[in-house]
């Protein structure tokens, strides 16, 4: 698959997330943004990507930033870590979750 700005499978998952949290069907949502229904399927299943206008459309469509869209929702991000952390082996897995426990201990320390 081919990424431009971001991770296509990543900008799929969270337009329909924001879509389905804005309470829309893909119609609702194609009406606001000018676009065809087809075209917003296609953008959800991974199979293409929007243009930047059509993109800015779609987040204006929704009341989301564009970072609602590009960025995964933190919960994957955590379980694909996990995921990745049980296919390591042991010394890869304990470098990680010490790596993980530093950033958790310094953006946690006040005095910055």
């Amino acid at each position: 698959m081919a990424k431009g700005v971001t991770d296509r499978g990543v900008l799929a998952r969270q337009l329909k997330r924001q879509r389905r949290r804005a309470r829309l069907t893909q119609r609702q949502l194609a009406e606001s943004a000018n676009l065809s229904p087809e075209f917003v399927s296609r953008i959800e299943r991974g199979v293409t990507s929007p243009s930047l206008e059509t993109f800015l459309r779609l987040c204006r469509s929704l009341g989301c930033t564009p970072n609602d869209l590009l960025l995964p929702d933190p919960t994957e991000a955590v379980t694909n870590f996990g995921d990745r952390l049980r296919g390591s082996d042991p010394e890869t897995a304990r470098r990680a979750m010490h790596a993980a426990e530093a950033i958790l201990a310094y953006s946690g320390d006040d005095d910055g």
